[in-house]
């Protein structure tokens, strides 16, 4: 029996793209690749400073495109959605506010 029949997390690594703020939301772009499911996973880094790992953020999507299928060289009406290995995720302060709105549960330090 592998970890007690608790799930086993696929774990991941990227490089910050980009930081973006829109309507008082700070992003952090990630360049990985993500699956459908990892959506509320932690973004770990590791503090130097405190000579420790630190969650920066939490995953909320990857950005897609669709793009045509084809048929030799003819596009036919068919498209895929193709992971464009962008990651998105909010800043962990978000997720700390809404934890501290919303008091329900383990109790945290934050």
């Amino acid at each position: 029996m592998i970890n007690n029949n608790f799930p086993i997390p696929f774990v991941k690594k990227g490089i910050i793209s980009n930081f973006f703020e829109n309507k008082g939301v700070e992003h952090i772009y990630l360049d990985g690749h993500n699956n459908l499911g990892f959506s509320g996973g932690p973004v770990v880094y590791y503090s130097i400073e405190k000579k420790d790992h630190r969650v920066a953020a939490v995953i909320s999507a990857f950005e897609s495109t669709d793009e045509p299928i084809y048929r030799g060289d003819t596009a036919t009406d068919l498209v895929y959605r193709y992971n464009t290995g962008i990651i998105v995720s909010h800043s962990i302060l978000h997720a700390v506010e809404v934890i501290k709105a919303n008091p329900i549960g383990f109790k945290i330090s934050a």
